[in-house]
């Protein structure tokens, strides 16, 4: 359930927009914004638990009755807000002020990123090449439009095309992956990558 946003009046239930109810267009834009960022904090919330989720059970053995341990991966002092990975040696998590860390099966390490701006999602594959090689297509997004690449080697920054706020990234194959985010006033955005650009 919602708290009513303090300083906002209530309506009944028989009148159905805000000039009929009273409010003023300044209010009604504030209940948006107010609600708006609620959604946002509970979809966030409710993503990185997800998140952290599927990645214990991941790690589990099968059978296995273990329980939740606690890792401090670097002291480095900032929020985690997404984590991905492709098995139990190999996990990125993302967070605040453009921190990327990585987790080997023993340690978490951090990793350059090139970037300050905050990062909210992570997601990837690793396959394996004719010739055995390793192949990564590993992508996080956050705060300003930023996307981020790994190839395996370093991240490096793509173009997006928006400045919108970006807090999801899945794809099903390293020429179809989508991100989600939204705007200012509160709208959703949905980017596509096709292997080459994005695009709206």
């Amino acid at each position: 359930m919602f708290r009513k946003p303090e300083g906002i009046g209530t309506c009944p239930r028989n009148k159905t927009t805000a000039a009929s109810c009273g409010v003023s267009h300044a209010e009604s834009k504030d209940m948006r914004k107010v609600l708006t960022e609620t959604i946002r904090r509970r979809l966030k919330a409710a993503v990185v638990l997800l998140s952290a989720l599927v990645f214990v059970l991941m790690l589990a053995p099968a059978g296995s009755h273990a329980g939740w341990e606690r890792q401090n991966p670097v002291s480095q002092g900032k929020d985690l807000n997404g984590i991905w990975g492709s098995g139990a040696n190999d996990a990125f998590a993302v967070g605040s002020g453009g921190t990327i860390l990585h987790y080997n099966d023993t340690s978490w390490s951090t990793m350059p990123s090139g970037t300050t701006d905050d990062l909210y999602g992570v997601w990837g594959n690793t396959t394996k090449g004719f010739w055995g090689n390793v192949v990564d297509y590993i992508f996080a997004v956050g705060s300003n439009g930023t996307i981020l690449h790994y190839n395996g080697t370093a991240w490096t920054a793509m173009s997006s095309g928006t400045t919108d706020d970006l807090m999801g990234v899945w794809g099903s194959g390293p020429d179809d992956i989508f991100a989600v985010g939204y705007n200012a006033d509160g709208h959703g955005k949905i980017l596509h990558y096709n292997g080459t650009v994005w695009t709206t």
